[in-house]
């Protein structure tokens, strides 16, 4: 695969924030499809990524992308959990994806997202004031089984994560990022 310049690796870290924070919009004012549009604007972040040194231009992505939808977006808990959790778990998979073990990198992404679950908590609770163990007792459920449901949740979105970043890169990267 040959490197694209610069400038192509900021106009696609550029495209990925735009279509970001539209997203999280979109997560903000509609009562469907919220999870989906954070599971998307995690995955806008692979496309500067996953370039040869896009490390940098993705971190610049992500940043801009966190800055500019705490400006904009009303609802700040979509921000939250793009900042804490779905932003951030693309450079996870980015450094996981270099362990030769398939199962240990598995096991790694899947402590990076409860450890990014938590921090998310930790945001909730501290700073947007929310009261999460009541919201969870008013679910009337034991604790280990909606621990049994998020471990459950994590492992499903490192697996479609996984594919749609393998379909990206082997069929619509090419299509996208003009090599010549």
């Amino acid at each position: 695969m040959r490197s694209v310049s610069n400038t192509t690796k900021l106009a696609l870290a550029a495209m990925s924030t735009a279509l970001s924070v539209l997203f999280l919009y979109a997560a903000s004012i509609l009562n469907t499809s919220r999870l989906a549009l954070l599971f998307l604007t995690s995955l806008l972040l692979w496309i500067p990524l996953n370039e040869k040194k896009g490390f940098f231009y993705a971190l610049l992505s992500y940043a801009a992308t966190a800055l500019l939808s705490f400006l904009i977006i009303p609802d700040k808990s979509f921000c939250a959990a793009y900042a804490s959790v779905f932003g951030s778990y693309c450079f996870i998979k980015f450094i996981c994806d270099k362990i030769p073990s398939k199962l240990f990198a598995f096991l790694m992404k899947l402590i990076g997202c409860n450890i990014l679950a938590g921090i998310l908590l930790l945001v909730a609770l501290f700073l947007m004031n929310m009261d999460i163990i009541a919201l969870i007792d008013s679910y009337a459920v034991e604790y280990w089984i909606i621990v049994l449901i998020a471990e459950a949740a994590f492992s499903a979105f490192i697996l479609l994560y996984d594919f749609l970043a393998r379909v990206f890169d082997k069929e619509l990267r090419r299509k996208l990022v003009n090599r010549n």
